[in-house]
């Protein structure tokens, strides 16, 4: 055998041999149900495990999954934890919990539910969790993780925990579903709920609800930590929400660094009572909260009864928060004293909205509310001094500042006091985002394609959604693409427009529009083109000559744009016809060896036309000044090999009679060739 032959055979076999990756794939399927009493451990080389039946990890015993495992439930089942679970997978290999059936849908299967009593846990880190009622429910004291997991398309909550707990709540995607995170019991604490993105939500992205059912247990909402969220819910933001007959209460709660927006509050904190209600130990702070109903919604009220000590006064803190585009930015009702320090609140319909007294509102950015800065309802009362209103001014008020020029505020003396007031705002003053409307077409016949361009568009922050409205009863929804394409189905002259927000949900002052004609058809456009001279040599300029109607008026502006299918350039090789409807450029022809004939194309485009072509052609001839330098340097070459012949004939010759008389002439032969070859091009 060849060396050849052998280096292809090893190429063969190497080529032919199975990738040998950790989580290669075998075809080994797994069913399970039922107990598991002792440490097991749910391989790759076993996926996937299709689960036929509830299956319950005792207290004794640990499941562990291992990176890439796929766990399908092929019916309405749960996987039940007495024991402990470790399920971590990594961020190329994560572990699926999901439907078995072909076509899967939420609630296909039940929930992954930890039960655990002392010194269990759950501990669940790059999974994903799809189809079930609920994603992961957890009702247990003891310690709990879900970190950096996908838990999407569930029915119910994404992660829902009964009561009091252990449990960390840390980096993940939970999208789709009534709510993205829920806690419901009598009691719920101990529970931090950081850095996750919670959208497509119907009900609240994060929930926490006591409501007792017997009549002397209190509700209670306490210990909690909710920070660096993202919530985009249709329902609520986050949403605390204590109810019992005799005590509510809501204490020891930080809400910090969030972004939220949603159809409902973004941020509520309600302790609602028949008898009595707190609220005390609440900070909410570093907010982004726009676009809602509410962007900060507080309530302590009881029904009935009057707080026994006014030294109980609920109260709470509102700093350095971002409220914009509401209809209430922040709304404070019933016994809750709020002290409101460093907040951006612009771009709502009311402001401040506040009930009570005792509110201390200093050092905030207030502007640009279209009813009411700051709102005191009857029976109410805020010391306002030290803000920023909108303007130097201050505030305006129909009594006590009729020349002001900030936002409104209501009340008197007694229940508002406003001075002294900034003239120059805290931090950065959010300006309203510009829209800015394109079209490729402004003429066009029915279902072609339009397509409307909105990315010029300007904010001094971010333009964050886009709202197109095509005139003919369509729209495309709020969009964060710039550009999108639609096709009008009848004959007309549709107003196109557009609203653009930025990414604290103020919308545009200005509405962008643009005009639409929409026909049968589109005028073509009629090309002329003319070249001079018809033929060149190599790198010689040829004048070409364009001139655009539409069969009976010549064509302004319309778009030229020239081509050579062997090479050359042009200058210009693009532009717009004259008012003469004519365009005139220069072609350079391409070198050529041989005659070579190149076609010059022109195309002419504009807006409502159908576009015109046309072409012509040049026929380009070598270059003579190339031609007549290859024939001078061959003359010499000629002469060198007639001068070699000739001296091969003489030296043959003087054999033959009458030598020296043939010699005499082929010496004056070489002489004649020698002077040649020192005037030859070659020498010079």
């Amino acid at each position: 055998m060849t060396l050849r032959a052998i280096l292809y055979l090893l190429m063969l076999m190497l080529f032919m041999t199975p990738f040998a990756s950790p989580y290669s794939r075998t075809s080994t399927t797994s069913y399970v149900q039922g107990h598991i009493s002792q440490d097991t451990i749910w391989t790759f080389d076993g996926s996937p495990y299709i689960v036929t039946g509830d299956v319950t990890v005792e207290a004794a015993a640990m499941l562990s999954i291992e990176c890439g495992v796929e766990v399908r439930f092929d019916g309405n089942f749960s996987l039940v934890i007495l024991g402990r679970l470790h399920a971590v997978g990594n961020g190329l290999s994560p572990i699926a919990f999901t439907s078995n059936a072909f076509a899967p849908l939420p609630a296909d299967w039940n929930t992954i539910k930890f039960v655990g009593g002392d010194c269990q846990f759950l501990e669940m880190k790059y999974c994903v969790v799809t189809y079930a009622t609920t994603g992961i429910t957890i009702e247990s004291t003891e310690k709990a993780v879900v970190e950096k997991c996908e838990i999407i398309r569930n029915r119910q909550s994404g992660i829902a925990v009964k009561g009091k707990g252990n449990v960390g709540i840390k980096g993940n995607v939970i999208e789709s579903g009534w709510d993205g995170i829920s806690v419901t019991g009598d009691v719920c604490s101990g529970v931090t709920i950081s850095n996750n993105s919670i959208s497509s939500i119907q009900n609240a992205g994060i929930s926490f609800l006591s409501c007792p059912a017997s009549t002397w247990t209190h509700a209670r909402i306490f210990n909690l930590t909710i920070s660096n969220n993202t919530v985009l819910s249709h329902g609520d933001g986050i949403r605390l929400y204590a109810h019992a007959w005799y005590e509510g209460w809501v204490h020891d709660v930080k809400i910090t660094d969030n972004t939220v927006s949603c159809n409902g509050e973004a941020v509520s904190l309600d302790s609602y009572s028949e008898w009595l209600s707190w609220m005390y130990g609440v900070a909410i702070s570093g907010n982004n909260l726009y676009a809602s109903e509410s962007g900060i919604y507080l309530r302590a009220y009881h029904f009935g009864q009057y707080h026994p000590y006014e030294s109980l006064q609920s109260v709470a803190t509102i700093a350095n928060n971002i409220v914009s585009a509401n209809q209430r930015g922040i709304c404070v009702l019933g016994d809750v004293a709020a002290t409101l320090i460093n907040n951006s609140v612009s771009y709502n319909v009311y402001g401040f909205y506040l009930q009570w007294f005792g509110h201390v509102a200093h050092w905030n950015d207030i502007y640009c509310n279209a009813l009411y800065g700051v709102y005191v309802v009857e029976g109410g009362a805020v010391d306002a001094e030290n803000n920023y209103w909108g303007d130097p001014s201050g505030p305006h008020h129909e009594t006590l500042n009729v020349d002001g020029k900030g936002d409104r505020v209501n009340g008197d003396e007694t229940t508002m006091d406003f001075r002294p007031f900034l003239s120059d705002p805290i931090d950065q003053i959010n300006d309203r985002p510009v829209a800015s409307l394109q079209s490729d077409k402004t003429q066009a016949t029915i279902n072609q394609t339009v397509t409307l361009d909105a990315s010029a568009s300007d904010d001094d922050r971010l333009v964050s959604k886009y709202l197109f409205d095509f005139g003919d009863g369509d729209n495309s929804g709020w969009t964060t693409s710039s550009v999108v394409k639609h096709n009008y189905a009848k004959i007309g002259v549709y107003q196109a427009s557009l609203v653009v927000t930025d990414d604290l949900g103020v919308s545009s002052n200005n509405t962008a529009t643009i005009a639409i004609s929409i026909v049968e058809r589109l005028p073509s456009l009629i090309v002329s083109l003319t070249l001079d001279p018809a033929t060149a040599h190599s790198e010689e300029q040829v004048s070409v000559g364009v001139h655009v109607t539409d069969g009976v008026d010549i064509i302004e502006a319309a778009a030229i744009q020239l081509l050579s299918d062997k090479g050359g350039t042009f200058e210009p090789i693009s532009g717009y016809t004259n008012s003469s409807g004519g365009f005139i450029a220069i072609f350079v022809a391409p070198h050529v060896s041989q005659q070579t004939d190149v076609r010059i194309t022109m195309t002419a485009s504009k807006t409502g036309y159908n576009i015109g072509v046309d072409h012509k052609y040049v026929t380009v001839f070598p270059s003579e000044e190339r031609f007549d330098l290859i024939l001078a340097s061959a003359i010499p070459i000629v002469l060198a090999v007639v001068v070699s012949v000739v001296l091969v004939l003489r030296r043959r010759g003087r054999k033959r009679k009458g030598e020296g008389k043939r010699a005499q002439v082929d010496l004056r032969f070489v002489a004649i060739a020698s002077h040649h070859l020192g005037d030859s091009p070659r020498q010079m």
